[in-house]
């Protein structure tokens, strides 16, 4: 579960931010749920495509994130 947790939080601090303006279409943008719900359904809705993607800093629109820009996995975020 920690490993989840870490995978999900370090994708979203440093790949990209949800949008929290917008309404929420999703449950993972919902803050009423606890963390553990909202990881699993954003997990499940990544393909893997994406999951991938996220690394090298693109955003996933269709789910309201948007990506960090530029990033450098060897030495971290630029």
């Amino acid at each position: 579960m920690k490993n989840k947790i870490g995978t999900i939080l370090l994708i979203c601090s440093m790949w990209g931010s949800v949008v929290w303006g917008q309404s929420c279409r999703f449950p993972f943008q919902n803050p009423q749920l606890n963390e553990e719900a909202r990881l699993d359904n954003l997990i499940s809705l990544l393909t893997l495509d994406e999951k991938v993607a996220l690394f090298g800093g693109a955003g996933i629109p269709r789910l309201g994130i948007r990506g960090a820009g530029s990033s450098e996995a060897l030495h971290g975020i630029v």
